[in-house]
């Protein structure tokens, strides 16, 4: 027969476990939310500021001109960024930003981390989408 402190000892640590995974999957979801939302917003209000800041990060210490080209031209082992045919993602600001912070496996580029900050990161973003885009000029 089973004492009815084990009962207990074994009710309480499933509640436990419950309610760790249910706070795991709201913190997971509102982590995307928040990402979802800083994209959404960015994208919509991708300034002018905000291009010439990536542009000067995209020219200078971001390197990103040494494999993409000054003008986004891309080369012998880096795509084309100037037009909206991407080989990966789709050229949406989430995709070339979640680029720019990650890297793409396999491939020369790599993520930034150490070479420029978060916020050069969503200004090199912008300037890429902009070019990409039509907004503005390499």
């Amino acid at each position: 027969m089973k004492r009815p402190g084990v009962i207990v000892t074994m009710t309480v640590a499933l509640v436990l476990a419950l309610a760790g995974a249910f706070v795991l999957h709201t913190r997971t979801r509102a982590s995307k939310t928040l990402w979802n939302t800083e994209v959404r917003d960015t994208t919509t209000r991708v300034s002018d500021v905000m291009i010439e800041a990536g542009r000067r990060v995209y020219q200078g210490p971001g390197l990103c001109h040494a494999c993409h080209g000054v003008t986004l031209e891309g080369g012998t082992a880096s795509p084309d960024l100037a037009d909206k045919d991407w080989e990966v993602g789709d050229g949406s600001y989430a995709d070339i930003l979640a680029i720019t912070r990650a890297g793409v496996r396999g491939t020369a580029m790599q993520p930034y981390e150490g070479g420029i900050s978060d916020a050069q990161a969503r200004d090199v973003a912008a300037f890429v989408w902009a070019v990409s885009h039509g907004r503005a000029k390499p």
